[in-house]
């Protein structure tokens, strides 16, 4: 999967966590509100494709008090990313504690899985306190693309995930599907949805050229792009799981969101270069327009995925 620069995600993290769907996150943090959570039985969050660890500081708050997240990412940059601005958003505990409150046994299992299969490695792991929780946080680097059937197979109360299931492959998404056995939630998943204003005749036909881009293979094969939210609603409907879906627009404007506007632009137009479907001059006039933006309107939806007991 291609990477994604640090200042890219720290561009889009204050709106990613404003546009979640509060409905449904309220609906998560009901779900696990009677969960007795210890420091040694902690409440186990898995988060795929973690970045530089936004997904964990838009939902620490609304989880029991005592946490254990393993953060996924193949890019040991954004890892070490991750682990820094954590300890910086958080007050890291002391060496002697996190020593005693990193070591489970789910944790051991897994790397130990991991370990013979040559592929975990990444930043040292950390223990912090955020508020009233006691968060301890493992760092692993993998290829999710071969091995998420091997990660699945620890025992997490959560797998979640962020801006993330669109750049995968059907097929992956089956894969997980299949070995998903415990409570799921993601968001912020692209929805095909754009509206740029103020419009241009030509929008529809530069959006249509995005699409053929965001379905080229990002490292898991055809990527699964809009259509990211249905492949796994049917996926985990056919494993027995209940859904429920609310929408998550990212809606941009105003001159704190200016950076964000202007680089989605820029990004969005560099994506339909590379498909060689529109003529250079009409993208010319499409990107032109980002010195005129008033505001821009991104879709997503956010999925929560459980079994009935």
């Amino acid at each position: 999967m291609p990477g994604f620069s640090q200042e890219w995600l720290s561009l889009r993290e204050p709106v990613d966590h404003r546009s979640r769907n509060l409905e449904l996150q309220s609906k998560v943090a009901q779900c696990f509100s009677n969960h007795i959570a210890r420091l040694d039985q902690p409440f186990r969050v898995l988060d795929l494709g973690c970045g530089t660890g936004s997904n964990l500081r838009a939902m620490a708050n609304s989880l029991p008090d005592f946490q254990h997240w393993i953060l996924v990412d193949y890019d040991i940059d954004l890892l070490h990313s991750a682990r820094q601005s954590l300890g910086e958003w958080g007050a890291i505990q002391a060496d002697e504690v996190a020593l005693q409150t990193h070591h489970s046994d789910d944790a051991e299992f897994l790397f130990s899985l991991l370990k013979s299969r040559q592929q975990h490695d990444g930043p040292e792991p950390l223990t912090i306190n955020y508020l009233d929780k006691t968060i301890q946080i493992h760092f692993c680097r993998l290829d999710l693309h071969l091995d998420i059937e091997v990660l699945l197979r620890a025992r997490y109360d959560l797998v979640t995930a962020a801006a993330f299931f669109d750049l995968v492959s059907e097929n992956w998404i089956k894969r997980f599907c299949e070995n998903l056995e415990t409570n799921f939630y993601t968001t912020l998943t692209y929805n095909g949805t754009e509206q740029w204003l103020p419009t241009l005749s030509i929008d529809q036909e530069v959006l249509a050229a995005f699409h053929k881009d965001q379905l080229s293979d990002k490292g898991f094969g055809v990527a699964a792009g809009p259509q990211a939210t249905q492949m796994l609603m049917d996926h985990l409907h056919a494993n027995q799981f209940t859904l429920e879906k609310g929408s998550s627009p990212w809606i941009l404007s105003g001159l704190s969101d200016r950076s964000l506007i202007e680089s989605l632009a820029l990004g969005s137009a560099e994506a339909v270069r590379r498909t060689r479907t529109v003529d250079e001059s009409v993208l010319k006039q499409w990107a032109d327009r980002n010195h005129n933006l008033e505001q821009c309107e991104i879709g997503h939806w956010d999925l929560w995925a459980y079994k009935k007991t």
